[in-house]
């Protein structure tokens, strides 16, 4: 009633992309059967996108608490200078550390617009493979995993932001304008030891308080 129906009136045709079904407002007006098989491929749709957010939810559970134990988690995502190595069975510096380390040793002493343009003089590329900007340097220089930590988000936000925006479209449908609360922000933390470091702790603060 909320939502198919005025669809159809309003002349909208739906169409399920599993079959390729068409479902018209003559077509819905005229098979008894349509509009319930349309309500009940609505609803499985529905349920499996559930089913979907509660495994994601609880992946990333799995990986928070795998990340705070010191063990291997996501290991397809790294920073672009440490790989995860099978053989080894841990996190590893790439060559690509070779222009990180470079990165670092010019940001003791200079600016990030300095820094990123004697990386391009030098020939070293950024992370995507192109130029080097101000905001690629500082983006680096702002990596936990410098030190060796990994940052994860605190479990429950995906909980708190579902809420937020529930919140946010039933004010809205009640009033355009009416004041949003602040979207919640996520609470992130750090699990020292998950990567092999470039500088200690104490450097990496000490770098970014000097980083210009």
């Amino acid at each position: 009633d909320q939502v198919i129906q005025p669809l159809v009136r309003a002349g909208v045709e739906i169409v399920t992309l599993e079959d390729g079904a068409r479902y018209t407002r003559d077509r819905l007006n005229t098979d008894p059967t349509a509009l319930l098989t349309l309500v009940l491929k609505v609803q499985a749709a529905a349920d499996y996108a559930r089913k979907l957010s509660r495994y994601a939810t609880d992946a990333r559970a799995r990986n928070r608490a795998a990340i705070r134990a010191g063990e291997a988690a996501c290991t397809g995502w790294t920073p672009s200078w440490i790989v995860w190595d099978e053989e080894a069975g841990a996190f590893v510096l790439t060559p690509y550390a070779t222009t990180i380390r470079r990165l670092i040793e010019l940001s003791w002493g200079h600016g990030a617009q300095v820094v990123c343009r004697m990386l391009n003089a030098e020939g070293h590329p950024s992370p995507t493979g192109g130029a080097w900007s101000q905001i690629g340097v500082r983006s680096i220089l702002q990596h936990p995993a410098l030190h060796g930590a990994r940052r994860t988000a605190e479990a429950g936000y995906e909980q708190q932001l579902r809420a937020w925006q529930k919140q946010r479209d039933r004010l809205r449908a009640a009033n355009p304008d009416a004041v949003v609360p602040a979207k919640p922000q996520p609470v992130y933390v750090e699990t020292p030891g998950a990567f092999p470091a470039l500088l200690s702790q104490d450097d990496h603060l000490a770098l970014l308080a000097t980083a210009r």
